[in-house]
């Protein structure tokens, strides 16, 4: 972990660099279906649980704090049951289907948005037969992650994660 007057003089540099940027609005912007096209930061799919699903990163300047990724969940399908130290922001950018978070679901659908805390088991299940579930997941992973390091592989299911189990239920409604 670097010091805390390195980490501000790395951020000195960033800022520098954005403002110098020629294209300020290439660098601060992103074409959500460019996003759509990139390779995955990282998929699963588990025919057995009905788990497929792709992560991907948007190129957004140096973020530090925030890490933004676009999940793609298929139809009638789920993404694996997990939890993690950060918290997670989610705008639906189109589709619909429901979040669990504990115990709890709730309904989702194009123009809504999500929270998931802290540690909360949890994962999004797409309800169309047809069409992709598509999230804007907002997190603090890149803070959480300069704390604690990178916890994030023992919190997932593929990466055979001790945190991670199957989806409380596989089945998913037309």
């Amino acid at each position: 972990m670097q010091s805390p007057t390195a980490a501000l003089d790395e951020i000195e540099r960033d800022v520098r660099d954005r403002n110098s940027h020629r294209d300020l609005a290439a660098a601060l912007t992103c074409d959500v279906s460019a996003v759509l096209a990139t390779t995955p930061h990282y998929q699963n799919r588990n025919e057995r649980l009905a788990i497929d699903f792709a992560v991907l990163k948007p190129a957004i300047g140096a973020l530090r704090v925030m890490d933004p990724r676009v999940v793609v969940i298929e139809p009638a399908r789920t993404n694996e049951r997990h939890r993690h130290a950060h918290e997670s922001l989610f705008y639906v950018i189109a589709g619909r289907g429901v979040l669990s978070v504990g115990d709890r679901e709730v309904e989702l659908a194009a123009g809504m948005i999500a929270m998931v805390p802290r540690w909360e088991m949890h994962h999004a299940r797409n309800t169309s037969a047809d069409a992709n579930l598509v999230l804007l997941a907002i997190t603090d992973f890149g803070l959480t992650s300069a704390v604690l390091g990178d916890y994030d592989r023992k919190t997932r299911l593929r990466e055979a994660g001790e945190d991670s189990m199957a989806p409380a239920t596989a089945e998913v409604a037309p």
